[in-house]
């Protein structure tokens, strides 16, 4: 995930860097002729909300994946260092926060911009403002722990995208920094615990505290999840007695839905309540109703939005809906071996690279959409 971000990251610079390039014609309006009337058309600037720097890295080539150092720029003047750590050590684990405004009233966002680039240096976390404005951004220390081991980033999606490190002091403690975090804050003791998700009152309310997996719950061996305060005062949420999946958020709600010991639930993160999802009644697109556990199927699911989605032993997917409990079938022609993506309304699957459909989320399509086959001699083919 790291990489992907930081290849993503210098992806991104580098085209601003190259458009332009070339011997391509440029026309009056600004855009570059390329023959046969295609163009490379220029991103237009931000003009409202919060502008943003954009960050990139060269690379060590003594260590394939790793950095040299940081680098932030400003788009509107891409030659022109704002910020460059040029540090003796490596830059390890780059990683951009951003942040957006909801409006619950009308359930839509704006404005959202990168808020924070934060990395390892030195073995010291390090954190920059991404936010223009009139003061040159500096590298600040995250949290007053330095000499720091074992650093790993989880992202949590909530009114942004949130950076949470978990590493090990110096003393060989566990810590959490959270993006908060100044160059005056201790960070939180997390000995045995990984982060699950945020708990807050309301969706779009502050957040006010954490649900965690606690491998050793008051020392004794117990698993639990639980919810926590801000300051790591836990609670047991739920006894683990053998495993657990934190299967996701329900956006837009405090709801999370969970896989604990092959039981599905729905926790409330704002009260810390947890309910069992029902068993349900699948209904198959013919129309006939047949009985299915909802947990007949938990070695092979999928998440997405507010739903589960099964893989049965005939190679056919239902859709299980946590919010309103609707089970149903959504797919029926046995060509499930897993699901390869979600669109907005679409479930993209098939049993090979070789094969692909395409079904509605809410089983409303008759027949599977085919949107790719290949053949012995003409290669893949894309019907639609």
């Amino acid at each position: 995930m790291i990489k992907s971000k930081l290849r993503l990251s210098v992806a991104v610079f580098t085209a601003l860097l190259f458009v332009g390039c070339g011997n391509d014609d440029v026309s009056s309006d600004g855009n570059i002729n390329s023959g046969d009337n295609e163009k490379v058309i220029k991103l237009i600037p931000q003009t409202e909300g919060t502008q943003s720097y954009l960050f990139y890295g060269n690379t060590k080539h003594s260590a394939l994946g790793s950095l040299k150092n940081a680098r932030v720029v400003d788009p509107n003047s891409p030659d022109t260092l704002v910020l460059s750590n040029d540090d003796t050590t490596n830059v390890s684990y780059p990683v951009l926060s951003t942040s957006l405004e909801y409006n619950a009233s009308t359930n839509s966002y704006k404005n959202l911009h990168v808020n924070t680039l934060g990395y390892v240096s030195g073995n010291n976390p390090y954190q920059i403002s991404m936010v223009k404005g009139t003061t040159t951004p500096v590298a600040i220390a995250h949290s007053t722990d330095t000499n720091i081991s074992s650093p790993s980033y989880t992202k949590i999606d909530y009114l942004g995208s949130k950076q949470y490190m978990s590493a090990k002091n110096a003393a060989g403690d566990s810590i959490l920094i959270t993006p908060d975090m100044s160059a005056t804050d201790t960070a939180l003791a997390f000995e045995n615990k990984k982060l699950l998700a945020l708990s807050y009152a309301s969706f779009g309310a502050a957040t006010d505290g954490y649900i965690v997996y606690d491998s050793n719950a008051s020392g004794n061996s117990t698993k639990q999840i639980q919810k926590c305060t801000l300051d790591l005062t836990c609670t047991n949420i739920k006894e683990v007695t053998s495993k657990y999946k934190f299967i996701g958020d329900i956006g837009g709600t405090t709801q999370s839905a969970f896989d604990v010991d092959g039981h599905f639930y729905k926790l409330d993160k704002a009260t810390g309540t947890l309910n069992e999802l029902v068993v349900g009644i699948a209904t198959p697109m013919d129309g006939t109703v047949a009985t299915k556990a909802i947990r007949a199927a938990a070695s092979s699911y999928y998440f997405s939005g507010d739903s589960i989605y099964f893989i049965d032993a005939s190679h056919n997917i239902s859709r299980y809906n946590i919010t309103t409990g609707d089970h149903k079938y959504i797919s029926s022609n046995g060509k499930t071996d897993r699901i390869r993506a979600f669109t907005n309304d679409m479930v993209i699957y098939g049993p090979t690279d070789s094969e692909m459909y395409a079904v509605k989320k809410d089983g409303t399509s008759a027949t599977a959409i085919t949107i790719a086959m290949a053949t012995k001699t003409g290669g893949l083919k894309y019907p639609y």
